[in-house]
């Protein structure tokens, strides 16, 4: 989902919390954000108005796929941005 500019991001201990405006409804939101490397995973964390964490979490995994890509280089690059947005 598109967002304004994010407003604010700060390093806290731990995990990023980043508070942002979204487009579509106008809503405030603050997330908390934690990367785990090892699992190739990204955990939001949507936050009630008191900053307090809230009980729902949003994962991002990447995973590694090791296979013999057979399609043009192009392609590649065409479809692997798509899937980040």
């Amino acid at each position: 989902m598109r967002t304004h500019p994010l407003q604010i991001v700060r390093d806290c201990n731990g995990y990023i919390q980043q508070t942002m405006t979204l487009r579509a409804s106008g809503e405030r939101v603050t997330e908390r954000i934690t990367i785990n490397e090892e699992m190739g995973e990204i955990n939001y964390i949507k936050c009630d108005a008191s900053g307090k964490p809230g009980v729902v979490e949003c994962v991002f995994a990447i995973h590694t796929l090791h296979v013999h890509w057979k399609a043009p280089y192009q392609m590649a690059q065409d479809t692997f941005p798509t899937l980040c947005r």
